[in-house]
C-alpha cells in the first residue's frame, strides 16, 4: 500500500500538464480501489461445521451466531452450516436449538478454515428458556409466578383451524372447551376455574404485545351456533403461547388479568440465507358420536303404545270415562308415511385442506418472516364450511447499534357458512322436531311442511337447500415498535398497534320454509388502537444482585359500530337482498371504551438463588362510574432455588429444587356493557306514530371492577439431570365485588340495578410429572402427566332469591354451591306396580319459595294421603325428602356441579430413527351435564320430538318393571325439569394420535431440501364415557357472559365434537 502512494506522488511530480496529472490520479486511484477490494476478498474466510446431538445425530435448524457480530447461519439437512466472515480473527460462536442446551464455542483465527463439529446436550429442564411474561421476557429459572408455555412444535401438532385447540392438555389448570365440532365454532378457555358470575370469564388475549378484539360477533340464536373471532388467526404463524395463570404473572395486566392472560408471540426471522417452509395436510372430519333415534315405524309403534297406556291409566283412575286416542301429528294419511333419516340427511363426511408457505431470513441488519396460508374446511354438518386466507409479514430492522425498529402486520379473511342447530332447524330439528315418519317432499315435489299443534316444524332439508347464513370477517392486525438502547443499561421501547375487524352477517330464509321470505344484512366494525411506552433497566446493582425493572404507560381506545337492515315479503323469490323487500327495518348502534394504564415491575435476583418480583398496575376505564373509575392491582412473588445452595450441591440426583410463592390482586373489566354505569336511554318507545326514547337502565356511579385476590404456592423439582421433573402448585382465588343485578323499589320504574355485591372462590391443585423413561442412542421416550383439581363455591349472592339470577337448563347462583349448580326437582323414580301408595302433598295455598330452614313454620305444611298410583307413573321427592306425586317448583334443590373437579392429560412421545409417535389422552371427572332436551326425547312423545332409542328402550312397559323412565303417555306432563336428566359428564378421550417420519439428510440433498417430514394425525379418535348423549365435552351456546358462565354443564341438542384424520407433509428448503 505504501508503494502505491509513493507511485501516485511520483506520477504527479513527473506529469507534464495539469489535465494529465488529474487523469493519471483518477486512474491510479481506481487501480488502488481494485487492489483494496481484492485484498479484502483475499482475507475473507468461511467457517464450516456440523451440529449434532450427543449421540452424533445431526440437528437441523440450529442457530449459530458469531457473538457480538451480525453474522450467523442455520444448520441444514445434515446439521451442516457455513458462515462467511470478512477477516480471520478469534471468534466465539453461540449455538442454540429448542430442546437442547445452548453452547458457546471459542475458535481461534488460525483454526477458522478447519471444519467444526459441535455437540449439544439435551436440555430437559429448559431453565434458560425465554418465557413471555408481558412487557418483556424472563428465563424460566427466574419465574416467581405461574406461566404455562406451548411452543411451536406443540402448536404444529394441532390440525384444527384455531390456536385454542393447541392448548388442550398442554397447559395444567387451563380448561379449553370447543362449544361443538362445527367449522368456525366458538371456544371457551377457563384458567384455574370459573372467572366470573355475570361478567366475562374469558382470558385476555395479547398478540405480540397488543390486546386484541375477541368474542362472538355472529350472535347466537335458534338458527346457528356461535362464531369465533379469533379463528382468523393462523396457528402456523405462532411461535409460542404463554398463559399467565396466577396474580404474580397476570397482575401486569391489572384490571383485565383475573381470568388469566394468553400471550401469543408470532414467528420472526433470523439473519442468514432465506429459508422456505411448506406445510400441507388434507383429511376428513366426522362426528365423534351419533345418537340412535327412532325410525318412522318405531315412532308410530310407540305412539300407539302411548295411547294404549293412557287408555289403561284412565280406566284405573276414572273407570267411567271415555278414552279418545290422539292422532299422530302432521295430519298424514298412511300412504304418506315414510322412514326418513333426517339426521343422516343433514350430516356428512367433511373435508379439510390446509396449506401454508413461509419464508424467513435476512441480513445482519434486517430480518424477516413472511407467510401465506389457506384453509378450507367442511364439517360433519351439511352446508357448514369455514374458509380462511391469511398473510403475515414480520420485519425487524437494526437501524444503528442502539436503535432497532420493527413492523408486524397480519391480514386475514374468513368466510363461515353456518347452519341451523337448534330444534327449529337443520341438524337440531333433524334430531328432534323432524319426526321420522314425515316425508321430505310432498307428492307434487314441494317440500313437506306439516302443521304442528304449538310450533312449526322446519324441514331440515328445505332449510339447508333454500336458506343461507353466511358470515365473513376481514381483520388487519398491525403493530410497530422502536427499541432504543440508552446509557447506563436503560432501554426505551415505543410500541403502537391497531386491530381493525370488519364482520358481516348475511341471512336469508326462504318463503318455502316459512310463510314469507326474510333477509338480513348486518355489519360490525371494530377499531381497536393501543399505544404504549416502556422504560426498562437491566443490570447488576450490587455484587451478586441483579435488577430488572420496567416503567410503562399504555392507552387503549376501542370503537364498535353495528349497522343492519332487515327485510321481509319479497316480490320475487329471486330477490334475496333486504333492500328489495316490501317491508324494511334498519337499525344501528355504536359503543366505545377506553383504558389508561400505568405499569411497573421490579425483578431482583440475588446470587441466582433468591428471586423477588414486585408488580403494580393502575388502570382507569370508561366502563366504570366516576367514583370507581381507577383501580390499583399489585402483586408480589418470591422464589428460592434450594438446589443452588451449598447444602444440596453435592446431591447429584437433584438437578433442581425450587420453591416459589405469590399473592396479588387482579381485576375484571370485560363482558359488561360499555355504558353500564350510566343512566342510558333506548330508542323504540314510539307513541302515536312518533318515534320516542325510554330510560334503559338506572345510573350507578359507584359501579367498579370485579377483583380477584390469588395466592399461589409452588414446588418445582428436577432429578437425574432433568430426566424426571415434577411441579406441584396450590392456589386460592377469591373473587369479590362481583357484578349482580340487585332488586330496587318498583317506584324507580326498574326491577334491578347492577352493583358490586357478590363473591365466590376457586381453590385448586395442579400436579405435573414429566420424564424420559428411555433416552439412549436413537430411541427416546418422553412422558407427561398433568392433573388439575379445582372446586368453586359461591360465598355471597347478595341474598337474592334463587330465580333472580339464572342460566340455561335451570342453573343458578346459590350460596354454598358451585357456580351454575342445577336448581331442580328430584325424581323418585317410577311406580313399579299399580297400587295404593302413601304420598306427601303440600297443602293448597301454602306454596313457598325454597324453604331450607326447618324452624320455619311453613316447613311442615304438608300432609300425608293414600292414593292410587298407576304403574309407570313418575314420582318425586319434596323438600322433606318424602315421595310425592306432585311436581312442585317449591321442592327444587341445588344439585350437581357443571365444572369438572379433575381434568388433565397423559401424553407420550417416542422417537426412533426418524420415526415419531405422539399419543395424548385427555380426561375430566367430577362434573355433571344437564341434558335440557332429554325431557322431550326420553319417552315424551307428547313433546312431538323424536326419541333417543337407548334411553327410551328402558321405559316402563309392564306391571313390575323397575326403571326410572316412566310409561309412554300423550296426556301426562313429562316436559318437566328433574334430576333424571342430570348425567355424569366424566370422560377419557384419545385426543391426539400422530405418527410421523422425518426423512434423513442423505436423501434430502438430492432433492434440494433441507428437511422433510410426513405424518398422519387423528384427533378425538376414541371416547370412553357413561354419558348417554352425543358428546360429554359440551358448552351450550349463549350470547351473554352470564349464560356462558352458568351454562357450562347444559346441553340442548348441542352438536358433538369433531373427529379428524389427516395426512400431511412439511418440507423445508
Amino acid at each position: 500500500m505504501l508503494h502505491l502512494h509513493r507511485l501516485l506522488r511520483f506520477f504527479r511530480f513527473h506529469c507534464s500538464t495539469r489535465t494529465e496529472c488529474e487523469r493519471m490520479t483518477i486512474l491510479l486511484r481506481l487501480v488502488l480501489s481494485l487492489v483494496l477490494v481484492a485484498n479484502v476478498h483475499a482475507q475473507q474466510v468461511t467457517l464450516n461445521g456440523t451440529v449434532t446431538d450427543r449421540e452424533g445425530s445431526p440437528l437441523v435448524g440450529a442457530t449459530i451466531r458469531v457473538t457480538n457480530t451480525r453474522y450467523g447461519a442455520y444448520t441444514k439437512s445434515k446439521g451442516s452450516f457455513s458462515i462467511s466472515m470478512p477477516t480471520a480473527v478469534d471468534v466465539r460462536l453461540t449455538v442454540s436449538i429448542v430442546g437442547y442446551k445452548s453452547k458457546e464455542v471459542d475458535v481461534k483465527a488460525a483454526d477458522l478454515g478447519e471444519p467444526l463439529r459441535i455437540s449439544l446436550e439435551t436440555d430437559h429442564l429448559k431453565l434458560k428458556e425465554a418465557v413471555v411474561v408481558g412487557y418483556g421476557t424472563k428465563q424460566r429459572v427466574e419465574l416467581t409466578g405461574s406461566v404455562a408455555q406451548i411452543d411451536s412444535r406443540e402448536i404444529a401438532q394441532n390440525t384444527y383451524g384455531n390456536f385454542e385447540n393447541a392448548i388442550v392438555g398442554r397447559a395444567p389448570g387451563v380448561q379449553v372447551i370447543n362449544s361443538n365440532g362445527m367449522a368456525g365454532s366458538a371456544m371457551t378457555i377457563r384458567v384455574r376455574g370459573v372467572g366470573s358470575l355475570t361478567a366475562s370469564g374469558e382470558p385476555l388475549y395479547v398478540i405480540d404485545g397488543i390486546p386484541v378484539t375477541q368474542g362472538d360477533f355472529g350472535g347466537k340464536d335458534r338458527l346457528a351456533t356461535q362464531t369465533n373471532a379469533l379463528a382468523s388467526i393462523n396457528p402456523n404463524d405462532i411461535e409460542s403461547i404463554d398463559i399467565l395463570k396466577d396474580a404474580d404473572a397476570a397482575a401486569i395486566y391489572g384490571s383485565r388479568g383475573s381470568n388469566g392472560v394468553v400471550l401469543i408471540t408470532t414467528k420472526k426471522g433470523s439473519s442468514g440465507a432465506t429459508r422456505f417452509n411448506v406445510s400441507y395436510f388434507r383429511g376428513q372430519t366426522s362426528e365423534t358420536n351419533r345418537p340412535r333415534l327412532l325410525n318412522g315405524d318405531e315412532f308410530r309403534s310407540l305412539w300407539s303404545e302411548a295411547n294404549r297406556q293412557d287408555s289403561i291409566a284412565l280406566s284405573i283412575l276414572r273407570p267411567t270415562a271415555r278414552f279418545t286416542a290422539k292422532p299422530l301429528p302432521g295430519g298424514l294419511s298412511p300412504s304418506q308415511f315414510a322412514n326418513t333419516d333426517w339426521l343422516g340427511l343433514t350430516m356428512q363426511k367433511g373435508e379439510i385442506t390446509d396449506a401454508a408457505i413461509t419464508a424467513s431470513g435476512g441480513t445482519n441488519a434486517v430480518t424477516f418472516f413472511t407467510s401465506l396460508g389457506y384453509r378450507n374446511e367442511s364439517s360433519f354438518a351439511v352446508g357448514n364450511t369455514f374458509e380462511r386466507i391469511n398473510g403475515r409479514a414480520n420485519v425487524d430492522f437494526k437501524a444503528t447499534e442502539k436503535v432497532s425498529l420493527g413492523l408486524s402486520t397480519n391480514l386475514n379473511y374468513t368466510m363461515n357458512n353456518r347452519v341451523p342447530s337448534a330444534w327449529a332447524g337443520g341438524i337440531g330439528a333433524a334430531q328432534s322436531s323432524a319426526l321420522p315418519y314425515f316425508p321430505i317432499y310432498n307428492a307434487d315435489g314441494t317440500y313437506f311442511e306439516p302443521q304442528r299443534p304449538w310450533y312449526a316444524m322446519y324441514n331440515p332439508v328445505a332449510q339447508l337447500n333454500e336458506n343461507t347464513f353466511e358470515n365473513t370477517e376481514s381483520r388487519l392486525l398491525t403493530n410497530l415498535y422502536a427499541q432504543i438502547a440508552l446509557p447506563e443499561h436503560f432501554a426505551l421501547r415505543l410500541q403502537g398497534g391497531f386491530d381493525l375487524l370488519n364482520f358481516t352477517d348475511r341471512r336469508y330464509t326462504s318463503q318455502i320454509v316459512q310463510s314469507e321470505a326474510e333477509a338480513e344484512a348486518r355489519k360490525v366494525g371494530v377499531n381497536n388502537v393501543i399505544l404504549n411506552a416502556t422504560l426498562s433497566y437491566d443490570n447488576s446493582i450490587l455484587e451478586g444482585l441483579k435488577l430488572s425493572a420496567i416503567l410503562a404507560m399504555e392507552t387503549q381506545a376501542s370503537n364498535q359500530l353495528v349497522t343492519g337492515l332487515r327485510g321481509r315479503n319479497f316480490p320475487n323469490p329471486a330477490f334475496r337482498n333486504p333492500t328489495s323487500a316490501v317491508v324494511r327495518d334498519a337499525y344501528s348502534f355504536e359503543t366505545a371504551f377506553t383504558f389508561l394504564s400505568y405499569i411497573t415491575r421490579w425483578n431482583l435476583n440475588y446470587l441466582d438463588k433468591y428471586y423477588v418480583s414486585l408488580t403494580g398496575r393502575a388502570d382507569g376505564s370508561s366502563r366504570f362510574g366516576s367514583e370507581n373509575r381507577y383501580g390499583f392491582f399489585p402483586s408480589i412473588g418470591a422464589g428460592w432455588i434450594l438446589s443452588n445452595e451449598d447444602f444440596l450441591k453435592g446431591v447429584e440426583s437433584i438437578s433442581l429444587l425450587k420453591l416459589r410463592a405469590s399473592i396479588g390482586l387482579t381485576g375484571n373489566a370485560d363482558g359488561i356493557d360499555d355504558y353500564q354505569w350510566q343512566g342510558t336511554y333506548k330508542a323504540g318507545a314510539d307513541y302515536g306514530g312518533t318515534a320516542g326514547i325510554r330510560p334503559e337502565r338506572l345510573a350507578n356511579p359507584l359501579l367498579g371492577w370485579e377483583q380477584t385476590r390469588q395466592i399461589d404456592i409452588t414446588t418445582e423439582a428436577g432429578f437425574f439431570n432433568g430426566r424426571l421433573q415434577a411441579t406441584v402448585s396450590w392456589y386460592h382465588k377469591l373473587t369479590s365485588n362481583v357484578l349482580l343485578n340487585v332488586a330496587v323499589p318498583a317506584s324507580t320504574g326498574f326491577s334491578s340495578i347492577l352493583k358490586n355485591v357478590g363473591s365466590f372462590e376457586n381453590t385448586g391443585v395442579e400436579v405435573v410429572l414429566s420424564g424420559y423413561p428411555i433416552s439412549s442412542g436413537e430411541f427416546t421416550w418422553r412422558t407427561d402427566l398433568s392433573v388439575a383439581h379445582n372446586t368453586n363455591k359461591v360465598i355471597d349472592n347478595a341474598e337474592l332469591p334463587p330465580d333472580a339470577i339464572g342460566g340455561p337448563g335451570e342453573t343458578r347462583i346459590l350460596v354454598g354451591y358451585p357456580v351454575g349448580t342445577f336448581f331442580i326437582n328430584r325424581s323418585a323414580g317410577v311406580q313399579s306396580r299399580t297400587d295404593s301408595v302413601v304420598v306427601q302433598r303440600r297443602r293448597s295455598g301454602n306454596s313457598v319459595n325454597f324453604i331450607t330452614d326447618r324452624n320455619d313454620p311453613r316447613w311442615n305444611q304438608f300432609y300425608d294421603t293414600t292414593i292410587v298410583i298407576v304403574g309407570g307413573s313418575q314420582l318425586f321427592y319434596n323438600l322433606n325428602g318424602r315421595i310425592t306425586d306432585q311436581y312442585d317448583l317449591n321442592d327444587r334443590v341445588a344439585l350437581g356441579n357443571p365444572y369438572p373437579t379433575w381434568f388433565g392429560s397423559f401424553t407420550n412421545t417416542i422417537n426412533w430413527k426418524g420415526f415419531d409417535l405422539t399419543a395424548m389422552i385427555y380426561y375430566q371427572f367430577g362434573n355433571q351435564i344437564y341434558d335440557d332436551a332429554a325431557k322431550r326425547q326420553v319417552g315424551n312423545l307428547a313433546s312431538n320430538f323424536n326419541q333417543t332409542k337407548d334411553l327410551t328402550e328402558k321405559r316402563w312397559q309392564n306391571e313390575g318393571d323397575v326403571t326410572n323412565v316412566p310409561r309412554l303417555s300423550l296426556t301426562e306432563n313429562y316436559d318437566i325439569n328433574t334430576d333424571r336428566f342430570i348425567y355424569d359428564g366424566s370422560f377419557v378421550r384419545l385426543r391426539q394420535l400422530t405418527l410421523g417420519y422425518t426423512v434423513p439428510g442423505d436423501y434430502l440433498e438430492m432433492a434440494g431440501l433441507s428437511s422433510l417430514r410426513v405424518y398422519v394425525t387423528g384427533q378425538n379418535l376414541i371416547t370412553w364415557t357413561n354419558y348417554p348423549g352425543w358428546d360429554p365435552e359440551i358448552m351450550r351456546d349463549q350470547d351473554g357472559a352470564q349464560g356462558r358462565n352458568l351454562g357450562a354443564g347444559v346441553t340442548y341438542l348441542t352438536p358433538p365434537q369433531a373427529r379428524q384424520i389427516v395426512i400431511g407433509i412439511n418440507a423445508g428448503f
